[in-house]
């Protein structure tokens, strides 16, 4: 009996928080961007570092790092020596890369992220043409950087409709999945004229509507407002997009995505792309004079509003093509679905790709009406 109370005792003396650290003595790094100058690799990180007042709490400031080496291994150990704290990696929100170290391939940063098992492989990509000195220099006004940026592709993905947030471990999925290219999110610093810099500063970093495409791992530019909001609604994402069109000569309405349900399918013996989409929407705004009380002018908008989705979606297919890519997993449809046919052509699968006729039918369904207006009047 008494050896099993002191082996109890001993078990409650030598437990214990063996990898505790206090937050204190960590530098939390929230935000990294990449880039290559030179065949120097440069990365700037922001960090939270924890400073204790006199009263004993933690005060969270935030604090840039930046380094340079041959190899982004070398200058992000470089940045370490710099550093008082030990650099923890473990809640990295946001990577930003260049265009410049894209244009040579992903393979490099894929490389140092998955060697580095601390970091969690889920934060936002977002590629930029900016000095990433002076993207990450903009801090936002009372918020954490990499929470703004967060929370600014959440807002844009859901209600523009043409950014989509890409994860790194989507990214490189796509990029080793046989039959489809990546994309990533565009940032860019925009200027704007305030009044109030404190409040409303000029420099303000923004999401471009505009996707980034790539070739496998390789970056090979953007494609159009038109074509990334397509590629979302093909991709079948959950938007509320606003959607504009002319619903006469001069006058313009206004529709809300509410769900779009997107089938694609490929017949390799017609040579066709088949895509069906079902849209249920909401008309916001109706400044044309069409009688929507009735059938016939119910129909007739529906029209106008799939003839502008059918320029979006044919947008989005024309610069894949112009483009050489396939960010549309088209091949993944053939591989997944013909196999036999997708090994026997397996060189010659891009030019096939390119050479598809795509028909293209839209099911539009509206759901109600909000501001409406017949000339002069509104209901």
């Amino acid at each position: 009996m008494k050896k099993i109370i002191i082996l109890i005792l001993i078990l409650f003396i030598t437990t214990g928080c063996t990898d505790y650290r206090e937050l204190t003595d960590m530098a939390i790094i929230s935000n990294v961007a990449l880039d290559k100058v030179d065949d120097k690799y440069n990365i700037i990180i922001q960090v939270l570092d924890s400073k204790k007042n006199e009263n004993g709490s933690s005060n969270p400031s935030i604090v840039l790092y930046q380094s340079s080496g041959k190899t982004l291994f070398e200058a992000f150990r470089n940045i370490s020596l710099e550093s008082s704290k030990k650099l923890y990696t473990g809640h990295i929100n946001t990577f930003i890369v260049t265009e410049n170290l894209l244009n040579e391939g992903a393979s490099n940063f894929i490389d140092f992220v998955l060697r580095n098992s601390e970091i969690r492989k889920d934060f936002n990509l977002l590629i930029t043409n900016n000095n990433i000195n002076e993207i990450m220099n903009i801090i936002p006004p009372l918020s954490i950087p990499s929470e703004k940026i967060t929370n600014s592709l959440e807002i844009s993905s859901k209600y523009q409709g043409m950014v989509d947030i890409i994860s790194f471990d989507k990214f490189i999925s796509n990029i080793y999945m046989v039959g489809i290219d990546p994309v990533l999110p565009s940032l860019e610093i925009k200027n704007i004229k305030s009044d109030d810099e404190d409040i409303n500063p000029t420099k303000r970093l923004v999401l471009k509507k505009e996707m980034g495409i790539f070739n496998d791992d390789i970056f090979k530019g953007y494609i159009s407002k038109d074509a990334s909001l397509g590629l979302n609604i093909l991709n079948n994402k959950d938007t509320s997009s606003i959607i504009t069109f002319k619903c006469d000569n001069k006058n313009y309405s206004s529709v809300e995505l509410i769900n779009a349900i997107p089938k694609l399918t490929v017949d390799i013996n017609s040579n066709k792309l088949y895509i069906e989409l079902n849209i249920t929407a909401t008309l916001d705004e109706l400044n044309c004079n069409i009688d929507i009380t009735n059938d016939n002018g119910i129909n007739l908008l529906k029209d106008k509003f799939n003839n502008r989705v059918y320029e979006i979606l044919k947008s989005t297919i024309k610069e894949q093509k112009d483009n050489n890519v396939d960010y549309l997993g088209i091949g993944r449809y053939i591989y997944q679905n013909n196999y036999k046919f997708y090994e026997l052509n397996q060189d010659d699968i891009d030019n096939i790709i390119t050479n598809l006729n795509e028909i293209i039918n839209i099911n539009t369904t509206f759901t109600e009406k909000t501001t409406i207006r017949n000339g002069d009047e509104k209901y």
